[in-house]
């Protein structure tokens, strides 16, 4: 009796489920629908709805809805890490809303390009996109959307390094939401600000303003914010060496993290940090226990590079746990790990840990004696480094591994570890190539999204065309990455194949691009991906009578690569890299110091001052007696990044006899940044005549004023611009033979990795302008440019600069490294441009300028006169 009942229950829960399922044809309801799936985060039928919608909409049809469609199909997009497709959808939303005037999408469409972007770890541009969005909203008055990108705006300056402009805004926004009745916001600002505060070390401030931050957002019971403030509260307390404070915010923040929606990544992460804290602490087996948790939550996201870095822990808990014997006996096993992880990071497209895993490995057999082995896996990693333009990283789940393997700060060491293990087989060309390898990639790394006007008129459009390519290379290669980095359904690895194929006729075009290029005009080289190193062509332009040296610091002994025009010697000095490094560290600091500069306390200072004095001496044995008997008229260093601004020129011979000399009395001293760049094609004349200089920005510093006036006295047609004058619009227009630039050089104001100069506004007096060091680019190349930072603050220039100005066409540029006081200043200027107009070359009275400098009493200490370097050969 009772089955037709049932059988009818059925017949009319199916129809009603045929009523609630049949097929949608109306763009509307797709949308409708579609934004009902987003709020329930059933992001693929969404996408496929509002896909759908778009179609039948076309371009004509209902203007406004398609807009909406695109906003949320952006989103979905970017979530789904199809950052090319977010892309596009993006700025079709964004021209589609300035066709309609909608105000409030365009601003939210700026806020989402932003966002790609910094996903993309862009951040440049992302602060760009993120400033635009701010100044619309608030033209606009909407405070809510202004509050928004200008929180962004702070986060993304932060991870590019303008933490005092981060921290400016951060503020701004924290005042902007407490006047608005939007707790949660206002707690996610203050935890950015307290963020912001802990990157800066100012850990009390950070503190405070994370503990408000819990507070506000814990009564909207936020448990991903939540958790990621106790994340930051932990890391704060940690760098105050609270090490069970710090417990205690991870212990939390892995509770919170666990109650939240699809945040295993913070659940992991939070588990990694306690971890982490008993490594530190020696408690190793409690360390794996929490690494072994962490990494059974990321396999259940699917989360493949935060499982490798994982396994990389638990391997290293493993060795840790071993007495000696077993070590020794398990040896074998350990490399076959290795190998497992590399091959594993190989597998889900995250190239940096295969390198990592690939050096390792590399170590591994150096330190059993197997130098072609280690050979051979420190050149695939160097392989794998030069051959990825970009890859996935997410910077809240997966950097902290990074940062705690120290990663990102080895990547030019494996160049050294490669280099050292040629030399020991005595395959010495080859290693020099190896770190002209390493030096020519980090510049291609650091100027990769910076915007460049080059000067050269038959090569600049084929340049700034494969820029544009390698771009659009790197944004595919993130997005390939990306999709490796979870499990892939058949239908996606299938994508992810065509992608590969793609990106790998994207490579093939662009390396052979840039070899025609390079060939054609060296000076691009570094610009460009996969430009070889021709040392050979460099070495021939070694001028008679000049030596070029490069150091390379290996863990028992300095190698220094001795190379003139005829041949490649390499020698050595019985000194530990840590040594070495260490007895650097201390003679720049030394060299600062006014108790040795200036004997501020007498006899006391005595000490600190023979100290400095030996160092002098110890670190010219080691940098160049092996040398010495190849010194000849002039002596050209290629620099080396771990050595900072050291100046070489400042050190002290010391002669059999008991002669005491500088090494720029014994010699002439220049500088490079790599050593291809003696390839470098620039704009030389047979002799100075034309001067234009500019200085004193802000009318403030009046000595500068009279300095540069004094050119006059030396070049009688010298153009001289202070104040109001020295401004970007005149310096633009500005032509001669010789540029100086007198004022401020600031690191990292613009977000460029070069910093910033200061100069007029051009309109009201004590007012001034920052300008990105990279717009020099955009000046027709002079023959000579001279930087001279007169702040006092020790930073803002560097090998970087000269490089780029060389880069670009000019042959010498002269930059002080830190600023001594006015009188050295004043008196290199006047040697400098007194031995110009007698008809020196520019290095020759760069030289003569120092020479002078040291033969004066008051000026004769190196602190007064080794601030100034000269970049460029003769």
């Amino acid at each position: 009796m009772k089955r037709p009942f049932i059988f009818l229950l059925l017949i009319v829960a199916c129809g009603a489920c045929n009523v609630s399922e049949r097929p949608i044809t109306d763009p509307s309801e797709m949308v409708e629908k579609a934004e009902g799936l987003v709020a329930e985060r059933s992001l693929g039928p969404a996408r496929t709805l509002f896909e759908q919608a778009l179609k039948l909409l076309g371009t004509q049809t209902n203007p406004p809805l398609r807009l909406r469609a695109l906003r949320s199909l952006s989103s979905i997009l970017l979530q789904q890490r199809e950052f090319r497709a977010s892309f596009d959808r993006t700025e079709e939303g964004l021209a589609l809303s300035k066709s309609l005037g909608d105000f409030h999408a365009q601003i939210d469409l700026a806020i989402r390009t932003g966002d790609v972007f910094s996903t993309l770890r862009e951040y440049n541009r992302a602060t760009e996109a993120y400033d635009n969005a701010m100044v619309l909203a608030a033209s606009f008055g909407d405070d809510s959307s202004a509050a928004e990108a200008e929180r962004k705006l702070a986060v993304s300056m932060n991870a590019s390094g303008e933490s005092e402009k981060a921290l400016d805004h951060a503020l701004n926004v924290v005042t902007m939401l407490q006047k608005l009745p939007d707790a949660a916001k206002l707690g996610e600002a203050l935890f950015n600000l307290g963020d912001i505060y802990r990157a800066g070390a100012r850990y009390s401030e950070a503190l405070n303003s994370l503990s408000q931050a819990l507070g506000a957002v814990s009564r909207f019971s936020d448990p991903a914010l939540t958790a990621r403030i106790d994340l930051a509260i932990g890391r704060t307390q940690l760098a105050l060496d609270n090490p069970n404070a710090a417990l205690t915010s991870f212990r939390d923040a892995a509770n919170a993290a666990h109650r939240a929606r699809g945040m295993q990544g913070l659940e992991a992460l939070s588990l990694f940090r306690i971890g982490s804290v008993y490594l530190s602490n020696g408690r190793v087996g409690d360390a794996k226990k929490y690494f072994t948790d962490a990494l059974e939550v990321v396999r259940g996201e699917g989360d493949l590079i935060a499982e490798n870095y994982l396994y990389i822990f638990i391997v290293d808990c493993n060795v840790r746990l071993m007495t000696q014997e077993q070590r020794t006996k398990t040896e074998e096993k350990l490399e076959q790990s290795y190998l497992q992880i590399a091959r594993r990071f190989e597998d889900c497209g995250h190239a940096t840990g295969e390198a990592y895993m690939d050096v390792r490995l590399g170590r591994f057999h150096e330190s059993h004696g197997d130098i072609a082995g280690a050979i051979e896996m420190y050149q695939k990693a160097i392989d794998i480094d030069r051959n990825t333009l970009a890859e996935y990283l997410d910077d809240e789940t997966h950097r902290p591994y990074q940062e705690a393997l120290g990663i990102n700060e080895a990547h030019e060491e494996w160049y050294d570890l490669l280099a050292g293990a040629l030399v020991s087989l005595g395959r010495n060309a080859e290693a020099l190539e190896t770190l002209e390898s390493g030096r020519t990639r980090r510049i291609f790394t650091l100027l990769e999204n910076v915007d460049l006007a080059l000067q050269n008129p038959r090569w600049k459009k084929q340049v700034g065309d494969l820029r544009s390519a390698i771009w659009k290379a790197e944004v595919l290669q993130t997005e390939v990455s990306a999709a490796l980095s979870q499990p892939l359904s058949p239908s996606e690895s299938a994508r992810v194949m065509e992608m590969k194929k793609a990106l790998e006729d994207m490579k093939h075009d662009i390396t052979g691009a840039s070899r025609v290029i390079a060939a054609g005009f060296p000076n691009y080289a570094p610009l460009l991906f996969g430009a070889p190193e021709d040392l050979a062509g460099a070495q021939r332009l070694i001028p008679a009578g000049s030596l070029l040296v490069e150091f390379l610091p290996l863990p028992d002994r300095l190698v220094i690569f001795g190379l003139t025009r005829s041949g490649l010697v390499v020698r050595s000095s019985p000194v530990t890299r840590d040594t070495l490094l260490n007895a650097v560290a201390e003679y720049r600091l030394l060299l600062q110091d006014r108790v040795v500069y200036a004997g501020e306390t007498g006899a006391a200072a005595l000490p600190a001052m023979e100290r400095f004095a030996q160092l002098a001496s110890q670190l010219y044995e080691w940098f160049f007696r092996p040398v010495d008997d190849l010194l000849d008229r002039n002596l050209i260093i290629v620099m080396n990044q771990e050595f900072g601004a050291l100046p070489f020129h400042t050190l002290e011979r010391q002669s059999r006899n008991g002669t005491v000399q500088y090494l720029i009395e014994v010699c002439g001293v220049d500088y490079l940044t790599t050593l291809s760049s003696l390839k470098y094609r620039g704009v030389s004349p047979s002799r100075i005549r034309d001067v234009v200089a500019f200085g004193n920005p802000t009318g403030k510093n009046w000595s500068i004023d009279y300095e540069l006036r004094d050119l006059r006295s030396f070049f009688k047609g010298a153009m001289i611009y202070v104040g109001l004058e020295s401004s970007w619009d005149n310096v633009r227009s500005a032509r001669g033979d010789v540029l100086q630039l007198s004022t401020e050089f600031s690191e990292g104001g613009s977000g460029s990795p070069l910093g910033e100069i200061v100069l007029s506004n051009g309109i009201t007096v004590e007012e001034s302008s920052a300008i990105p060091f990279e717009k020099l680019t955009e000046l027709e190349p002079f023959p000579v440019v001279v930087l001279s930072n007169q702040y006092g603050r020790g930073v803002g220039l560097s090998g970087d600069h000269a490089w780029l100005l060389r880069m670009n066409g000019t042959a010498d540029v002269f930059l002080n490294a830190w600023f001594a006081d006015r009188k050295s200043a004043k008196f290199f200027s006047e040697y400098f441009y007194t031995s110009l107009a007698n008809g020196l070359a520019p290095g020759d009275a760069y030289r003569q300028a120092l020479l002078n400098l040291i033969g004066d009493q008051d000026l004769r200490h190196p602190h007064s006169w080794g601030q100034f370097f000269h970049f460029g050969v003769g």
